[in-house]
């Protein structure tokens, strides 16, 4: 689960990162309005379903409050549970086309 919309994590000093750590100054733009165009960014909560793999291979630790940025597909939606009986339903991405396809045809 993530925060999205931090658009100003795209800044040129940022370029070709995925992984920012939480350390770095994160801010919304105000009045941000998501659009269904290719390449604009989404606002909200969503989940992201896979993270890109580092190259050479070798994991990388995603810590608590560290900023993701990617390209992500629509994949659906997921529903979790937070407390008791209470369900959520958030829009679900994936950084990969495919999975994102199958994803979807999963759904239907």
């Amino acid at each position: 689960m993530v925060e999205s919309g931090y658009t100003n994590l795209l800044r040129k000093e940022f370029e070709g990162a995925w992984l920012l750590p939480g350390t770095v100054v994160a801010s919304r733009e105000p009045g941000l309005v998501e659009t269904r165009q290719p390449d604009s960014p989404c606002a909200g909560t969503v989940f992201v379903t896979d993270l890109p793999r580092p190259r050479g291979g070798g994991r990388i630790k995603v810590k608590p409050y560290d900023y993701v940025v990617l390209r992500g597909y629509p994949a659906g939606s997921f529903t979790y549970s937070s407390v008791g009986q209470i369900q959520h339903v958030v829009r679900r991405f994936s950084v990969g086309l495919e999975t994102a396809v199958n994803l979807r045809l999963q759904q239907k």
